[in-house]
């Protein structure tokens, strides 16, 4: 299938009230058609055949076509080496959170391969570029926000200096989630931690809205909280 071909099919089912819904909660998205994930997510998977082909679409003519390359290059079963070389030249141009968060939770990752999205992770925290160093977070906290990595991630997001808001909300995010993994840890690390103010509060009331923390833990959390100015850019 074509990339001119799956355009024309995904705008003959453009649904303008999505496309509303999208503008609003994704800034930066260009060029909306207005459909819906599991719209994209089924194609591909009645479309697998075409799943290389789709890897090689343009990107940021649509974003929803973006979806479709995120998806498509994320789900190829392959080695660590021929995954990374589609994902980075993509990651690299992505302008939005939605198409960044959405590849990142798809990666197909080869057991025996696990470290080596560890370490690239890692090391693409200290990124140029907005999206990748989110990008990076988003792996961390989807594969790897259990005990045996939270020291170093926590080390490693101490260091991340950026005042980018998807930067620091992924950061928030991920201490949030690391919280259900090992409240211990983390508590201990709330408590020390050098992040900013915001970013810091941020991880704080994510964990409070969670529903899979208690009133009395969310209550205790709460209490880290700092007094801060606004201390981030979009």
């Amino acid at each position: 299938m074509t990339n001119e071909e799956t355009i024309e099919f995904f705008l003959s089912n453009r649904d303008d009230k999505t496309a509303a819904f999208t503008l609003k909660i994704v800034p930066g998205a260009k060029n909306v058609i207005g459909l819906k994930i599991p719209f994209i997510k089924n194609f591909l998977k009645r479309n697998k055949d075409f799943i290389k082909d789709f890897c090689m679409f343009k990107q940021n003519q649509y974003y929803e076509i973006d979806l479709l390359i995120a998806f498509s290059i994320a789900s190829v079963k392959e080695s660590f080496e021929d995954k990374i070389k589609k994902i980075i030249p993509f990651v690299k141009k992505i302008n939005n959170w939605a198409v960044c968060d959405s590849m990142a939770a798809y990666v197909y990752m080869i057991k025996d391969e696990r470290e080596k999205w560890f370490e690239y992770a890692i090391k693409n925290l200290k990124a140029e570029e907005e999206y990748f160093v989110r990008f990076s977070i988003v792996l961390l906290l989807d594969y790897f926000a259990e005990e045996k990595y939270l020291d170093s991630i926590f080390n490693a997001i101490e260091k991340i200096d950026r005042k980018e808001y998807y930067i620091q909300m992924a950061i928030a995010w991920f201490i949030s989630i690391a919280y259900i993994k090992d409240k211990k840890m983390t508590i201990d690390y709330l408590k020390i931690d050098t992040l900013d103010d915001f970013t810091h509060n941020k991880a704080i009331s994510k964990i409070c809205e969670s529903l899979r923390v208690e009133k009395d833990e969310k209550l205790f959390v709460s209490k880290l909280k700092r007094k801060q100015t606004a201390n981030y850019k979009y």
